[in-house]
């Protein structure tokens, strides 16, 4: 998530795309932690609190981070980089929740990469500086 000085919005869409599938791959893999944090946060919220501050909290914040700087050469339009961060994983974790938290593997059955590519440029084309 180092920003690139030369760097274009195809630079951007490179690195969120790797980035998108190394979350859902690890999301994937570790399905079963994800169980027990969602079934354990209700009745221990501190749990719950605690992973969103120590594991979400600070890639989320990255993530922002590059998108403001990206923001502030003209390349993106984001107005709350914290927030389209957030919309990022949402968008990324959908996948692993309806495929493999739910079981639902036929819903929206394609390669994971296939969907995390659509997913980039989707996010993409909704954040990037249009011209008048």
């Amino acid at each position: 998530l180092q920003p690139k000085e030369d760097a274009d919005l195809e630079d951007i869409r490179k690195v969120l795309i790797d980035l998108g599938d190394a979350f859902v791959q690890i999301t994937s893999t570790n399905i079963e932690t994800m169980r027990m944090f969602i079934s354990e946060a209700r009745r221990y919220p501190e749990i719950g609190v605690d992973y969103v501050e120590h594991q979400i909290a600070p890639v989320e914040m990255q993530v922002a981070s590059f998108l403001e700087h990206y923001a502030s050469t003209g390349l993106l339009q984001v107005e709350d980089a914290q927030l389209a961060a957030h919309a990022f994983f949402g968008m990324t974790l959908n996948i692993v929740f309806t495929q493999k938290l739910l079981h639902a593997g036929q819903y929206l059955s394609r390669p994971a990469h296939q969907t995390v590519t659509q997913l980039v440029d989707i996010f993409l084309n909704g954040i990037s500086a249009k011209s008048k």
